[in-house]
This record gives C-alpha cells, structure tokens and sequence, in this order.
C-alpha cells in the first residue's frame, strides 16, 4: 500500500548566506589572517651545507693533532718528484684532463711555503654536467732552517705534505701518505685502506699530479 502524503512541508532555512553581509565564520577567519600576518615572523632555521669537514692549512700543520704517530719513516717524509713516480700510471694519464682552475703560493701559520690549488676535471664521457672543483695543497716540510730555507721551492724541498678532497685521494693515498709523512689525516676517518691501498703505497691522485707536473716543470 501507497502512504499518504502528510501534506505541504515547508522548504528548510536555507545555509548560505543571502543577506550580503560577511557571516560570523568569514568574519572569524578574516580575523585569524589579521592576526597572523601582524605577528613578527622569525626567520627560518637553515642548516648548513657546507662540508663536515672544512679544510685549512693549520690542520697540515707538523704539531697538529691529527696525524699518524711519529717514527724514523714520517720523519724523513718524501719529496714531490718520488711520490710522482709511485703515482700509478692511471692517475698519471688521467691526469690530462685535469684542469687548473687557480693555483696560489702562500704560507702556513709556521711560515711553510704551500701551494693551494683549485681544479676541475673536464671529462667528455662523464654522464652528468656537474662541474665538481677539488681543492689540493702542497707544503714544504722541510723545517732545517740552517739547510732548508722556509722560502726554497716547494718541488725542491726534501720533504712535502700533500692533500686533497677527493674520493680517490681520501681512500687511496691519505692513509699511505701520513704514513710515509707526506699527508696529515684531513678528510679520512683514520682507518688504513685495507681494500683500496693494501701495500700502503704512497701516491698522488690526478688532480694532485696535475698540480705537481706544473711546478716541477716552471722549476719554482
């Protein structure tokens, strides 16, 4: 059976607002923008993105802290042109590609004679464009004033400390080289490089050849 209609049921107060003026909810929201937009805003946080490690000279320094205990071997270290020649021959051709962006002679807090240098690799086959700079220092050790001047050319000096920020020198040659008294730990965490370097040979990446074939060429 059909029900009965209950008859005429009026229409229900309509919700939207008819009158033209703002409702109580517009007027609350309009009130909560004022006061956000009056209060003082504080900037932002940002972290840093710099390296976690940042690079200065005084860590190359003979008395810094952060190098391999001495012995009769990091005493005598290694000049430029020998570790050159214990440079693997693929850093060696590898090293044609190294450009160098800027190349300062300067000095240490101690007064050594250093060689800081930027460079960049300029790979035709790398898949990416990122142009990727490394920073490379070179400083003479030699701290005989009497028969080692502090102002003799860095390739000359019987003794030099190397360094620089790249993969392959951080996990190839640094360990090896403070070990032999040519780097000072910088970039690494200490531990040898038992998989990359496990003769510990002492060495040069491409971008320090780069740098060390040019002095030792200008004769400076």
């Amino acid at each position: 059976m059909k029900k009965k209609s209950t008859g005429y049921k009026p229409i229900g107060k309509s919700r939207s607002n008819t009158s033209g003026r703002p409702g109580k909810a517009k007027k609350e929201a309009e009130k909560r923008k004022k006061a956000k937009t009056s209060k003082k805003t504080t900037p932002r946080k940002v972290f840093s993105t710099k390296k976690p490690f940042s690079y200065r000279l005084s860590a190359l320094n003979p008395r810094a802290p952060k190098q391999l205990p001495e012995t009769e071997i990091t005493k005598k270290g290694m000049p430029l042109r020998k570790l050159l020649r214990g440079t693997p021959r693929l850093m060696m051709n590898n090293s044609v590609d190294v450009e160098i962006l800027e190349l300062k002679r300067t000095k240490t807090r101690s007064g050594l004679p250093a060689i800081k240098a930027i460079t960049v690799t300029n790979d035709p086959y790398r898949p990416t464009k990122v142009i990727r700079k490394h920073k490379t220092f070179i400083i003479g050790a030699e701290l005989d004033a009497e028969l080692n001047p502090a102002d003799k050319p860095v390739n000359k000096q019987k003794k030099v400390i190397c360094s620089c920020d790249c993969e392959n020198f951080v996990f190839t040659f640094e360990y090896a080289n403070a070990a032999s008294g040519a780097s000072r730990i910088v970039y690494g965490n200490g531990e040898p490089p038992v998989v990359t370097n496990p003769t510990m040979a002492p060495g040069l990446c491409k971008h320090l050849v780069a740098v060390a074939t040019r002095l030792i060429k200008s004769n400076k």
